[in-house]
């Protein structure tokens, strides 16, 4: 997927550094995430702008949406996903555009920060959400549930190295495992594995294909902006500590 992001503010923003001092920041950065789903392909994508409400009409309202585009959550504790079609004005029974379930009620579901969704472009015709809101910035807590989950880094940035411990993701050496959706070869990459330099057979710590081929360096498997990802967590749930200003 292609993920073209631009930041808005009063002044000039330099957005990309995760910072482990968050005593002073500045407020209410807004910013915007254009998100491209090509023709006829899927994507993972993020809400990683606060809109106030978060709900799914909120963060992903388009009109340039056709009808017959699909949204797929992950219910990680059934194991399966809930899937919402989108429906403009004209086919929708109660005359409004927007996100429903297949029996017409319209979607309540929030995707709130660091959350994400899997999105199915059936049309001939790329589609862009744009997604409008606040930077989330200073110290906050998500939590990483048992299992397997779609999350996403909370902040718009992009390019950041697929060691997601370094932005505070909570990994378990030789079981934490990590797999994003490749929208160029329209299929996920390998999975991914993180281990400490106690465990890796190079003495180096990060993510590693099943085969120990290191994989941090590798931009293909970097989080991008506006873009979500797998992360099977093997333990109970831990808490991830994000800590995030635009200076």
């Amino acid at each position: 997927m292609r993920t073209k992001t631009l930041l808005i503010a009063a002044a000039a923003l330099a957005v990309g550094i995760i910072s482990s001092e968050a005593q002073v920041y500045s407020q209410n950065v807004v910013g915007y995430i254009n998100l491209t789903v090509p023709a006829g392909q899927i994507a993972m994508i993020a809400n990683q702008l606060d809109t106030g409400s978060n709900t799914v009409d909120n963060v992903l309202a388009s009109g340039a949406v056709s009808s017959s585009t699909t949204i797929s959550y992950w219910d990680a504790a059934a194991g399966t996903y809930h899937t919402f079609v989108y429906y403009n004005s004209d086919d929708s029974l109660d005359g409004n555009q927007g996100w429903y379930a297949f029996d017409n009620t319209p979607c309540t579901n929030h995707l709130d920060i660091g959350q994400g969704v899997v999105i199915n472009n059936p049309s001939g015709s790329p589609i862009t959400l744009p997604t409008v809101g606040t930077v989330v910035q200073g110290t906050n807590q998500y939590t990483i549930i048992s299992g397997l989950n779609v999350y996403s880094i909370p902040e718009p940035v992009g390019g950041t190295n697929a060691a997601l411990d370094k932005v505070g993701f909570p990994v378990i050496s030789s079981s934490t495992t990590y797999i994003q959706w490749n929208g160029a070869l329209g299929k996920f990459n390998d999975a991914l594995v993180y281990y400490n330099s106690d465990d890796s057979l190079d003495g180096n710590s990060g993510w590693y294909k099943f085969d120990n081929t290191p994989e941090d360096l590798n931009a293909a498997y970097w989080p991008q902006a506006g873009v979500s990802f797998f992360v099977n967590n093997p333990s109970a749930s831990m808490t991830w500590t994000n800590k995030f200003i635009v200076p």
